[in-house]
């Protein structure tokens, strides 16, 4: 499990300014935690959208 304050500081912050790779790479290094995995998935999502847009 990913135990980085960091991290959960960030997620807290919803990832502000963070690149669409540097969240893909983030998702694949967290396997256990649900709720951080759902908060970077979300804000992928967002910026795959906005990318589109």
């Amino acid at each position: 499990m990913l135990k980085n304050e960091y991290i959960y500081q960030e997620s807290k912050n919803n990832f502000k300014g963070w690149t669409k790779e540097g969240l893909e790479f983030l998702l694949s290094l967290t396997s256990k935690d649900k709720r951080l995995r759902y908060k970077i998935k979300k804000q992928l999502e967002k910026l795959r959208r906005d990318s589109k847009l």
